[in-house]
């Protein structure tokens, strides 16, 4: 069991023989520190508010309904892995937090008469900045990073169509990148609607049946067979149970995709669907859990986004999402 993280002790008055000073604290805190501690302590009370879904998210698997005991234990043991991991890391970052606390304190000391309100589960330490990106020092790496996050969008929305005579060539490409996801055809050809099976291999072991539909030859306009269009997945479920009931992530799955942007270029939708692999262990990366709500949801969304990472410019990366935080 993960040892309970150790409060910060407030430190022994000056008066005291052989005790430390106090924490010094500058009058005037820079800026730099003190966004910095704010963004501490945002992520210490984000995290903080999520352990409060670890005890429902370990005993989900006892009402919920499994095809075997072999799979409840699995998922049992999957999500006790996770909450383990939650507590570990939420405890070193609290414990790594302790200067915060000692500069806080500090603070408290030398303006006797500050009043602190209690912060609301949605609340947050940092301010959000006003439209103008106007207020504290450090805005310009806020908005630079809202920025980025838009250009994932940009990227995500620049994606073209794919031309019926170009389904084939995507096809045959896309398998030859992911050799180890399965792509079997279910429709004659000639049929007015093509249906394949693609099955994703473990962890996740799902199988997606794709519907692909000829353009609508009656529209008109300008770029009217692109826009007709579709690319459908119609059903998900379990590869390893597949007479099972659809499971509340298949549903959610499904949901997901059919809310995708983009639903024109099949490429992308090929490339979203091997994302599902890792299902299971894919953490948000907007909250940076695993499951969370009162249902226990997995971040089931998919989105398109420009790499953040240094060295990464113009390159995409996929990310997962709870359907609450997309």
């Amino acid at each position: 069991m993960t040892a309970r993280p150790i409060p910060p002790q407030p430190s022994t008055p000056m008066s005291t023989p052989g005790a430390p000073p106090a924490p010094s604290l500058s009058p005037e805190i820079t800026q730099t520190q003190l966004l910095s501690d704010l963004r501490k302590l945002d992520e210490l009370h984000r995290r903080l508010i999520g352990l409060r879904t670890a005890i429902p998210a370990i005993l989900h698997p006892l009402r919920a309904h499994y095809a075997t005991p072999v799979d409840m234990f699995t998922d049992f043991s999957t999500r006790a892995h996770s909450c383990s991991e939650d507590i570990a890391t939420f405890n070193q970052m609290y414990v790594a937090a302790t200067p915060v606390f000692e500069r806080a304190q500090a603070e408290f000391k030398r303006r006797p008469g500050m009043k602190v309100g209690r912060l609301a589960a949605a609340d947050m330490f940092l301010p959000e900045e006003d439209a103008g990106g106007e207020g504290l020092e450090g805005g310009q790496e806020e908005v630079k990073e809202d920025a980025m996050e838009q250009d994932g969008v940009e990227l995500e929305s620049a994606c073209e169509n794919t031309p019926a005579e170009r389904v084939g060539a995507v096809l045959e490409e896309w398998k030859a990148e992911n050799p180890e996801v399965g792509l079997e055809k279910l429709s004659a050809d000639g049929a007015e609607k093509a249906l394949y099976r693609i099955t994703v291999p473990l962890p996740a072991s799902m199988g997606f049946t794709l519907e692909i539909t000829p353009p609508d030859i009656t529209t008109t306009g300008a770029g009217a067979d692109a826009q007709s269009r579709q690319f459908m997945v119609t059903a998900v479920r379990s590869e390893r149970h597949p007479d099972a009931p659809a499971l509340n992530i298949h549903t959610s799955i499904l949901r997901s995709i059919g809310a995708r942007s983009n639903a024109g270029n099949l490429r992308m939708l090929l490339d979203m669907i091997v994302e599902y692999r890792m299902v299971y262990t894919t953490k948000c990366d907007k909250c940076g859990k695993l499951a969370t709500g009162s249902r226990v949801e997995l971040p089931v969304v998919r989105k398109l986004q420009a790499a953040k990472e240094e060295g990464a410019e113009g390159k995409k990366r996929w990310v997962a999402l709870h359907e609450a935080c997309s």
